[in-house]
Formats: C-alpha cells, sequence, structure tokens
C-alpha cells in the first residue's frame, strides 16, 4: 500500500514522547526503555531513528523521546499498536505524544 501523499515529501515527521516517571521505577523503567521498548518501537514499520533526552532541570526527571517516522500511518501499524504502551510501568508514568510534519526542507548552518 503506498504511503498518503503528505507522507511522500522525503522528510521524516516527529514523532515526541514526553515523560515524566515516578523516581522509584526510574532505573528499572530506563534498563526496560533502552533494552526493550525502544528497540521493540524502532522494528515497527515507518519508525527511521529515535533519540531520548532528559531535561536539563535539576528539579525534575522528564524525559523526551524522539522518533523521526515516515508518516502517521506508522502509529497505526499493528506492530506499532502492539508495542506501544507502557508495560508494567503505566501506574509510575505521566505521558504526552505529539506528532509534527515537516514544513520545509532540513536547512543546515554556512560554513
Amino acid at each position: 500500500m503506498p504511503a498518503p501523499a503528505d507522507e511522500q515529501a522525503g522528510s521524516a515527521w516527529l514523532y515526541v514522547v514526553r515523560v515524566a516517571v515516578d523516581p522509584s521505577v526510574e532505573e528499572e523503567w530506563n534498563a526496560w526503555y533502552d533494552g526493550e521498548h525502544l528497540p521493540q518501537i524502532l522494528a515497527c514499520p515507518g519508525f527511521l531513528r529515535g533519540s531520548r533526552f532528559l531535561s536539563a532541570d535539576a528539579e525534575g526527571r522528564d524525559y523526551m523521546t524522539i522518533y523521526a517516522i515516515a508518516g502517521p500511518s506508522a502509529l497505526a501499524t499493528p506492530e506499532f499498536l502492539a508495542a506501544k504502551g507502557w508495560y508494567r510501568f503505566s501506574d509510575a508514568v505521566e505521558f504526552t505524544t505529539a506528532v509534527y510534519r515537516p514544513l520545509r526542507g532540513e536547512q543546515q548552518r554556512e560554513s
């Protein structure tokens, strides 16, 4: 099945997941996220790459994962629907998600 017209432009879309995790499970959650969850998500069709970040704010333990995806249809595949979620950590996280579409081609700083 071909990608929808708005996904054929060639620029990656972004799927952003922001998470606040309970400190009591943070170490175990990070091990699960890095060792199991992230590889499962990246194996889903339409997921191109992912990077994790931790807030520089010393008062909070806020995490963000930015995935480059082929387009919104990546979020509707059976593989993604089966892999998404927080496993045994559902009660220990608060999260938001957002999808961003590209506006123009990537630009780089001139030397």
